[in-house]
């Protein structure tokens, strides 16, 4: 038969039952948890607003290829509507009317090929080349871009801004109509 240890050589916790935590110990681990998403939550919210405006350069670089393509591949001008007042950008192509058939209502003018929603708070801006020295940019609530059959534009930067003022570029090259993201120079 073995017998017990004197009571002054048992550890202090040796008899607790296992049933649950305490209070305290609760509580400690929400103190923790707190403050580590305090630490957290400003960094977040911070690379979701960055990441916003790059998923929004993004789009529009994907609307500005899509445009270019649907000129060549229609053989006819398409065009990148940009509206910022409504915050929307959409490609729109001249319908084609077919002399043999009879429409109830007006000739269609034009057909939507893609729409695409600016999130809040994001401008754009559309700086043409034929301006003076490149410098005169247009704001105005509905802007657009033409690209001719040969998928060739108009020279222009697409200048994207949230609401933190952090900018991002789109240069349109109009004797090719290639669109290129300009990249934030690293110093």
């Amino acid at each position: 038969m073995k017998s017990r240890p004197p009571a002054n050589l048992m550890p202090l916790f040796a008899f607790r039952s296992s049933g649950g935590f305490t209070l305290i110990e609760l509580m400690l681990v929400l103190l923790v948890m707190g403050t580590f998403a305090t630490m957290v939550v400003p960094s977040v919210a911070t690379s979701l607003r960055s990441n916003s405006v790059e998923a929004t350069t993004s789009k529009v670089h994907e609307l500005l290829n899509f445009a270019c393509l649907s000129a060549i591949s229609r053989h006819k001008p398409v065009v990148l509507n940009i509206d910022s007042e409504r915050r929307r950008c959409w490609v729109t192509v001249r319908a084609t009317s077919l002399p043999w058939i009879e429409y109830e209502e007006e000739k269609p003018e034009s057909r939507t090929l893609a729409v695409m929603e600016v999130p809040e708070g994001t401008s754009i801006v559309i700086t043409r080349a034929e301006s003076p020295s490149f410098a005169a940019a247009s704001s105005g609530t509905w802007e657009t871009i033409v690209f001719q059959s040969d998928g060739s534009a108009e020279d222009a930067i697409i200048e994207l801004t949230d609401q933190r003022g952090e900018p991002r570029e789109i240069q349109v090259i109009g004797s090719t109509g290639e669109a290129i993201i300009q990249k934030e120079d690293v110093t």
